[in-house]
């Protein structure tokens, strides 16, 4: 460290104070924020996120709140029904978005993505209480566009 930095009060959340939680795996790295709100055990927030285009770039806002009750799930990942209760994604631009728009939005969901995070939970899992992961769920999110296996889990056009 150098002398400057020696000065400054290091913040209470830094990596400097101890809490590297380690490697992060392969299977985890590229989420989405829609994949991890899908191999997540434990709902505590809800998300609205909106997104703009214009001829150019996209630009994305998030909005979270707590839930009053958070929800714990068995079976992972849970129904697409569950989700739009506590994810929701509203576009906003000069005409409808396409197949190109939806692959650059944080609200894409790649199934093989989904399944290797779940699966490599699976097997590293040290704890009595298993989850069970849905085939079915799973499938339903491979219905998306057969080109890219990609699916929005809420879009609704402003």
């Amino acid at each position: 460290m150098c002398r400057l930095s020696t000065k400054r009060k290091i913040p209470i959340l830094a990596l400097a104070n101890g809490l590297w939680v380690g490697e992060i795996p392969n299977e985890l790295q590229e989420l989405t924020y829609a994949e991890q709100l899908l191999i997540a055990k434990v709902r505590h927030n809800r998300c609205i996120v909106k997104v703009s285009s214009g001829m150019y770039k996209m630009r994305a806002n998030a909005i979270s709140f707590s839930n009053p009750m958070p929800k714990i799930y068995n079976v992972l990942p849970p129904p697409i029904e569950e989700m739009d209760e506590v994810l929701a994604f509203i576009y906003t631009g000069p005409c409808k978005p396409t197949k190109v728009d939806f692959k650059r939005t944080p609200m894409l969901v790649r199934r093989l993505n989904v399944s290797k995070a779940l699966y490599w939970f699976e097997t590293q899992s040290h704890s009595t209480i298993m989850t069970e992961i849905s085939e079915k769920n799973l499938a339903i999110i491979s219905r998306g566009w057969t080109s890219s296996s990609c699916r929005l889990l809420s879009i609704k056009f402003k």
